[in-house]
């Protein structure tokens, strides 16, 4: 929906830095990516961003590419276009993202790749960019905070509700408030609260994954 009034819009009111995710070239993410239509979504996506480029104003945008061992022959192909299409733009970096087994119902479905293998295939993948630093990875963070665990970072649902972390998204607990017709939050500080804990502990574990300290928490 980052058409280009949308994005100029957006700008205009002072939100200039975007995450966007692909699974892969078009055939493998449309297969994950599909519209509430049941059609793919990639030429959309992929439309939006080559409109982004030709604009001349100052904004960030992450391309969030997610590896699995199923989809690795689609992301060579796609890092081959990104890095041809915006491998000359600043503006545009590059953030490759293993899968990993979060607790969910299909964990065990999922080809992963393994830990030790990881470095490997990024690297392969980083050897497409004519500029190294476009490409980074936030694993490499030793003192990475967790944007949930930001004091002024909130996510908005689609109905409204507002949550801290974009995982655990039907957790009771990630619910920390509403937004309201007129545009006002209403904030639940109790549950807002438990999120940033740490940022007064300085417990590193929790700093950069709260949600599973959230989750053992009393209500």
């Amino acid at each position: 929906m980052l058409d280009t009034d949308r994005f100029n819009h957006l700008l205009d009111i002072g939100v200039a830095e975007f995450q966007i995710s692909l699974d892969g070239e078009e055939n493998f993410h449309d297969k994950t990516r599909l519209r509430r239509n049941g059609t793919g979504s990639f030429k959309r996506i992929y439309s939006n961003l080559l409109s982004m480029r030709s604009c001349t104003r100052d904004f960030k945008v992450i391309l969030r590419v997610h590896l699995t061992g199923d989809n690795l022959a689609s992301v060579a192909m796609l890092s081959q276009a990104l890095a041809g299409d915006f491998g000359n733009d600043t503006r545009f970096k590059v953030y490759f993202k293993t899968v990993n087994a979060l607790g969910g119902p299909h964990d065990a479905q999922l080809n992963l790749i393994k830990r030790d293998q990881r470095d490997t295939v990024r690297k392969q993948l980083i050897d497409a960019f004519p500029h190294k630093n476009q490409v980074f990875n936030l694993e490499e963070k030793s003192n990475y905070i967790c944007y949930a665990a930001a004091g002024n970072s909130l996510a908005i649902r689609a109905n409204g509700d507002i949550a801290k972390c974009t995982v655990a998204l039907d957790d009771p607990k990630n619910k920390v408030g509403h937004i309201n017709p007129d545009g006002t939050l209403s904030i639940d500080n109790h549950s807002y609260r438990r999120w940033i804990s740490a940022l007064l502990s300085g417990d590193k574990n929790v700093l950069a994954c709260p949600v599973r300290y959230v989750q053992n928490m009393d209500t």
